[in-house]
């Protein structure tokens, strides 16, 4: 047994999958993963490692060129023919700003005439209220419509994976166990209520606002993977998507999110970023997904790759359905100028 599946067993979170020996051979397809350029290690330079280093080429999604160029050495430093292979490559790529997602899906496009893997890690944490350009609070703005209008621009290229004989095309979206927190949401049919479901929601300043925004966020991603899930499989669609949770990482924005008084204690029970990176690489490779794929479409997994029931809410297909109509009327209204 390697020393990470000890560790995770010991923390309690794992099973007796080990993405150091278990990810298949992944030579031939082409990944996307958003996030991964921190300071730091964090989980999408983890995910972008484990794919790589079994043959995937893989494009990092992300804003700077100078922080993404890090990682990707960092990783290529570790496994020369990585390097030699040109196996991770940087794509420009800013959440914000939805026309410019649409200009990188265009350009993956013009480079890439597959994609078999898309995992949705970039996230904006714990932070105070703040609204972007077009008036949509930042956190929605990046960990929910950013990735909503990566996914539907590179849809034509996604489906056109699935259709090729023995494909297994998979839609990875980085979820959190905190979407409990959320109360019961008044609705999703107005932009207002988008932007700030629940009262006090604007002016917390407290950790604890902060955390509910980012939990807020990420009921967004669970509601967006039921309607995604439901479409593609009214539409007899192959691709599987699936929510995960990474657990408590120790990774560098987490640390800085939480108050100098909790510190201590995340120290002591945050997982190492290979640990968090676990239930992603399961989602996105594991041959048992596709084995029994209607288990897994529209799941969400805990960190260890199991599947787990969600939340009446982060279920609700009513919810759901308003969320994706929503958003593509905002999306709609931004690329026509209007907001």
């Amino acid at each position: 047994m390697s020393l990470f599946s000890s560790l995770s067993k010991q923390l309690g979170y794992g099973n007796s999958w080990d993405p150091n020996t278990d990810i298949p051979d992944l030579s031939g397809k082409v990944a996307l993963v958003t996030g991964g350029n921190g300071k730091s290690a964090g989980i999408g330079a983890a995910i972008v490692e484990g794919l790589a280093t079994r043959g995937a080429k893989v494009y990092m999604g992300a804003r700077s060129e100078e922080r993404a160029n890090a990682a990707i050495e960092k990783i290529e430093d570790a496994h020369p023919d990585v390097k030699e292979k040109g196996l991770v490559v940087w794509l420009p790529l800013d959440l914000t700003e939805p026309k410019d997602v649409v200009k990188s899906a265009e350009d993956f496009i013009g480079k890439e005439k597959r994609l078999d893997i898309i995992v949705n890690n970039a996230a904006r944490l714990a932070a105070d209220f703040e609204l972007t350009k077009h008036g949509i609070e930042l956190s929605v703005a990046i960990n929910h419509f950013g990735h909503f209008v990566l996914v539907q621009h590179l849809m034509p290229v996604l489906k056109a994976t699935a259709a090729h004989p023995d494909s297994d095309t998979r839609i990875v979206i980085m979820s959190s166990a905190a979407y409990h927190m959320c109360p019961e949401l008044p609705g999703l049919k107005t932009l207002d209520q988008l932007n700030a479901p629940y009262p006090s929601y604007q002016t917390a300043k407290s950790f604890y606002g902060q955390i509910v925004r980012y939990a807020y966020s990420k009921l967004l991603n669970e509601l967006y993977k039921v309607e995604l899930q439901r479409r593609l499989s009214a539409e007899k669609s192959s691709i599987i998507v699936m929510s995960v949770t990474p657990g408590m990482v120790a990774t560098e924005g987490s640390f800085v999110t939480f108050p100098w008084y909790l510190k201590p204690l995340f120290r002591v029970l945050a997982m190492p970023v290979t640990a968090g990176s676990t239930s992603a690489l399961f989602a996105a490779t594991s041959p048992e997904v596709r084995r029994d794929m209607e288990k897994y479409k529209a799941a969400y997994l805990t960190t260890d790759g199991s599947v787990t029931k969600a939340g009446t809410q982060a279920t609700d297909a009513g919810l759901a359905e308003d969320l994706w109509g929503l958003s593509e009327e905002v999306v709609g209204e931004i690329m026509d100028g209007k907001m």
